[in-house]
C-alpha cells in the first residue's frame, strides 16, 4: 500500500473547485485529459486536506460543463465539504508539484 508519503509514485489529477449540491459532492478542476478513468467510482484518490494528505474512495461521478462532479466515500451532506475548495493558503507538497490547495492525486500507472 502506498502512502501519503510517497508522492514520487503519484500524480496529480485535479484540483478541489467547491462544493456541488447538498449530497456533498464537488466540482474538480481536472488536471487530467482521462477524468473519465481517473475518477471513476471506486478509484482511490489522495486529497491534500488542512491535517495531510487523505485516501478517499470515488462513490459517484459525471461530468458537467466539461469538469468532473465526484461524490466521496464518507461525504454525503454539503457540511462534509464546504470548507473544500476555493482560495485557501497553499501548500507545497515537494518541487515537483508545486503550489496546489486541494490537490487531488492518484497513483501513477
Amino acid at each position: 500500500m502506498v502512502g501519503p508519503g510517497d508522492w514520487e509514485q503519484m500524480v496529480l489529477v485535479g484540483r478541489i473547485a467547491r462544493p456541488h449540491g447538498l449530497r456533498g459532492q464537488v466540482v474538480v478542476n481536472p488536471e487530467t485529459d482521462f477524468p473519465e478513468r481517473r475518477f471513476a467510482p471506486g478509484s482511490v484518490l489522495w486529497i491534500d486536506m488542512d491535517d495531510g494528505p487523505t485516501a478517499m474512495t470515488v462513490r459517484d461521478f459525471r461530468l458537467q460543463g466539461g469538469r468532473p462532479v465526484i461524490g466521496l466515500e464518507g461525504t454525503s451532506r454539503i457540511e462534509d465539504v464546504e470548507s473544500w475548495g476555493g482560495d485557501r493558503k497553499s501548500t507545497r507538497l515537494n518541487s515537483s508539484h508545486g503550489y496546489i490547495s486541494y490537490a487531488v492525486f492518484c497513483l501513477k500507472k
